[in-house]
């Protein structure tokens, strides 16, 4: 709950949760779900269209991620 609390904290507006896509709210959410998925252990990169893509690798090269 404390991360969803977090997370709908990076609004456009303050009476609700209007996260535009390449808003200002939008970019701090991104920051704050990269961190995570880094504190996870995830490699972290955004595509070109800005979709955030998190990635665990697998413990023996070669294997599925």
């Amino acid at each position: 709950m404390a991360r969803l609390d977090q997370l709908s904290a990076c609004t456009d507006e303050s009476d609700r949760v209007t996260r535009l896509y390449l808003s200002p709210a939008h970019k701090k959410a991104v920051a704050l779900v990269s961190e995570w998925m880094r504190q996870a252990g995830m490699s972290v990169r955004m595509d070109a269209l800005g979709t955030l893509i998190g990635r665990y690798e697998a413990n023996t090269p070669g294997a599925r991620a």
